[in-house]
């Protein structure tokens, strides 16, 4: 058995976040800056600039 790529971990949580969002698990406002934080440090790229937006939109609420 082979240690996962950081990549395959990265996106797992990512997918237990959303997860939490969806089923109305904690605070998400807390999850969403989680998951910006998260795209922000391992998807450099300009195409997941809606979580940018999502953070911002985040800032002003809290």
């Amino acid at each position: 058995m082979q240690e996962p790529l950081p990549e395959e971990c990265t996106n797992d949580y990512m997918e237990i976040l959303l997860t939490k969002i969806s089923n109305g698990e904690g605070d998400v406002l807390e999850i969403a800056d989680e998951i910006y934080t998260v795209v922000r440090e391992h998807f450099p790229n300009e195409s997941l600039s809606v979580w940018y937006d999502i953070s911002e939109k985040i800032h002003v609420l809290q």
